[in-house]
């Protein structure tokens, strides 16, 4: 099974052509008919001093969604026939029905959150400050960031079945090394994909707490008051949910891989001679090696610590009290 060739169409033209795109979209969304003619509320906001470095982090996050969402569902469609391939219908049906029922579950969940930290705002009505128009063009970023990141999301799951189909195929088979070592590269294939989404989710993801920071700081410099009743708290409550789902998702599929791993390296090299014994180790530490199997979730993680940004950058922004510009 070969990873799926997500850098592919990372292209010079693509990447300048739809991060191009993802710009125009922020200018769009937030200079046209914003405000529109006549509100003074709305012409107040666009007036504030941090307003044109909130429309630069939204332009930003529209240029990373536009460059990743086609590349993100390929990715999804390749991993979904990849496990339709070894499938037969009836498996195949219910692979898709999972896929569907884990895709609404992912939506009720994150939009039930959403709702959840907005029914929080008690005391605060950020309508009083916002331009007319303000929550539909919310609510089109939340979608787009949702179905960007949803198919990323997925894949992780499908990986972790996938893992789990790879640990009872070992079971199932003899000790034959021509049957069992081809699912190296499958498995190595699939700790690939895993830690691109986590990369890419985690740029994403980051950027949602900057945001909401930067739309704190145009509150706060349209009334001062803004500080105590739109506190940098929501900032971190967005950069803890987004980093626990992400985290809930990606760490089933890492255990799933590494104890699939590990029990192909068992397989592979069995501990049974102690005459071989020095030369089953050194065997073995060899296939861990190749296949990361003693590379903990930590270990993971500290990819650049990309998984934690979302929380990280929310931790910052409280502990500098971002007030843009910086």
């Amino acid at each position: 099974m070969k990873s799926p060739p997500i850098t592919t169409i990372f292209s010079p033209y693509y990447v300048l052509l739809t991060g191009s795109l993802g710009v125009f979209l922020a200018l769009a969304l937030f200079t046209w008919n914003y405000p529109l003619p006549g509100d003074k509320v709305g012409q107040a906001f666009v007036a504030a001093q941090p307003f044109f470095i909130w429309v630069f982090l939204f332009g930003i996050l529209c240029c990373l969604l536009t460059i990743l969402f086609i590349p993100l569902w390929g990715m999804l469609i390749q991993l979904t026939l990849k496990r339709f391939e070894s499938s037969d219908n009836g498996q195949k049906r219910k692979i898709a029905i999972s896929l569907f029922l884990q895709a609404i579950l992912l939506t009720a969940i994150v939009f039930s959150l959403l709702q959840f930290i907005s029914a929080m705002r008690t005391g605060f009505d950020l309508f009083a400050y916002a331009p007319q128009g303000h929550s539909a063009r919310m609510n089109f970023m939340y979608i787009y960031t949702f179905l960007t990141t949803l198919p990323a999301l997925l894949g992780m799951v499908l990986i972790q079945g996938r893992a789990q189909e790879l640990s009872q195929k070992i079971d199932s088979a003899t000790n034959s090394e021509t049957a069992l070592f081809p699912l190296i590269n499958e498995l190595l294939s699939l700790r690939s994909s895993l830690q691109n989404y986590l990369t890419i989710l985690g740029i994403i993801l980051s950027m949602i707490p900057i945001n909401t920071a930067g739309l704190r700081a145009i509150l706060i410099a349209l009334d001062i008051k803004n500080e105590q009743t739109f506190p940098i708290t929501n900032a971190i409550l967005f950069g803890l949910i987004f980093t626990l789902i992400l985290l809930l998702i990606y760490i089933p599929a890492h255990l799933a891989l590494i104890e699939t791993s590990r029990k192909l390296r068992d397989h592979l090299c069995p501990l049974d001679s102690l005459s071989s014994l020095k030369q089953d180790i050194e065997q073995r530490k060899t296939l861990d090696d190749l296949l990361q199997t003693n590379v903990g979730i930590t270990e993971n993680l500290k990819t650049g610590l990309i998984t934690l940004a979302p929380l990280a950058t929310s931790m910052i922004s409280s502990i500098l009290k971002i007030n843009l510009p910086f």
